[in-house]
């Protein structure tokens, strides 16, 4: 064998005896085919092809995601996202014509709904179903006895109204005043619910919050009726 063939073999038996080698800092996968040296230094060798993780190699992985509090918020988020896209898209333009809400079909984002509107002569009302029983601005205000008045009707994404007020649209009201029961017997109709709310403020009467109308409620009333008459207040008066 010529130098040349002796120097071209003793390089390949290196290649091949260190081509796949690998710091004792490593962990193989499989522990059958390790071969360690018993020098302290020296490096840990392996046969080819074999699965080796670095156990001090760091990883990209967000650490967010093996925590399951982050995990929920992150689940939470993603659902609230979709259900604002969702609940954007039910979002519908609304005016008051002659006293009466009515959708206004050619106004498909709030900016131009929310412009003024010369044929109607207000400006529009962007305004979408309710989802919750909270979406809707009247939803337990009569806190005067347990109820769930003004709660949001899912069927139809529309929120429940006192008595007196004009609904716009899903969830807005129009500017007049709700009706409320045991107004001032100097009262000439029962738009009291103002007076009531000023009452409370001031600290002169015991009961809770203006005692808003709802259709159908003098059944409830009647059964709170002794927490009723504890407040000061009639339950159900002549109105």
């Amino acid at each position: 064998m010529t130098t040349i063939e002796q120097e071209l073999t003793n390089e390949m038996e290196k290649e091949a005896y260190t081509k796949d080698y690998y710091y004792k800092d490593q962990v193989s996968d499989n522990i059958e085919t390790d071969v360690v040296p018993n020098e302290e230094n020296s490096k840990l060798f392996q046969k080819q092809n074999t699965k080796f993780i670095d156990i001090y190699e760091r990883t990209d992985i967000d650490p967010t995601l093996l925590d399951i509090n982050s995990v929920t918020t992150k689940i939470n988020d993603k659902i609230m996202s979709i259900s604002k896209d969702k609940q954007f898209k039910n979002h519908k333009c609304f005016g008051l014509v002659n006293g009466v809400s009515k959708e206004l079909p050619y106004y498909k984002n709030p900016i131009f709904c929310k412009s003024y509107h010369p044929e109607i002569n207000q400006t529009g009302i962007w305004d979408a179903p309710c989802q919750i029983d909270n979406d809707c601005p009247f939803y337990k205000a009569n806190k005067n006895y347990p109820n769930t008045n003004g709660k949001c009707n899912k069927n139809t994404g529309i929120c429940e109204m006192p008595v007196g007020v004009i609904p716009i649209g899903f969830t807005k009201y129009g500017k007049l005043e709700p009706d409320c029961y045991n107004c001032n017997i100097t009262s000439p109709n029962n738009k009291c619910c103002g007076k009531q709310q000023e009452e409370i403020n001031k600290g002169n009467v015991n009961y809770n919050s203006p005692d808003y109308i709802f259709i159908n409620d003098e059944n409830k009333r009647k059964q709170f009726k002794e927490g009723i008459k504890s407040l000061g207040l009639k339950v159900n008066p002549s109105i």
